[in-house]
């Protein structure tokens, strides 16, 4: 009985520090494309990723500082859905051109985006309220700022929509 509660909790414990490193791996990912991003795409793309650069690497420090005061720091790691994620971005922005290749990068980036999203949900399942509040609420706020970047490349999409509809 014991040992089961211990593997349990050994078990927990290993998926947690799994999505902590797997967070700053795509994190880190994005801070190296973002900016190559922003030198290649046109605007109104080019100004959402400005802002999303920095605010990216808020979250990141946020999180490892609060990792750290918990004991629990990301590693180096290679997360390969983030890895095949984050190549997508950088395939749609060569092999595409035109309105077709900012469609393509945005889409990329959604995925990215929602893969951050789901990977802190699964954090913040495994962070007890009871036993670890302060963490939690870290990682919930955190999370809260990754949702308004989905939510800021959701706009530019609705707006580019838009847009290409009063083209037509």
């Amino acid at each position: 009985m014991i040992e089961q509660r211990l593997q349990r909790i050994k078990e927990s414990d290993q998926q947690r520090i799994d999505a902590i490193n797997d967070l700053n791996f795509t994190y880190r990912g994005l801070h190296m494309l973002l900016p190559m991003l922003v030198k290649r795409m046109v605007p109104p793309m080019t100004g959402v990723l400005e802002t999303q650069e920095p605010e990216d690497r808020s979250i990141r420090m946020a999180m490892r500082r609060v990792t750290v005061q918990h004991g629990q720091m990301p590693r180096p790691c290679v997360c390969e859905d983030a890895s095949n994620l984050l190549s997508e971005v950088q395939h749609m922005e060569r092999a595409t051109t035109g309105d077709e290749r900012v469609y393509a990068v945005l889409a990329a980036l959604l995925a990215v985006r929602t893969f951050l999203l789901r990977t802190w949900g699964r954090l913040i399942e495994l962070l007890p309220e009871e036993e670890l509040p302060a963490f939690r609420k870290e990682a919930i706020a955190l999370q809260t700022r990754e949702a308004d970047q989905h939510r800021e490349l959701l706009a530019l999409e609705r707006r580019l929509v838009d847009g290409a509809r009063l083209m037509a």
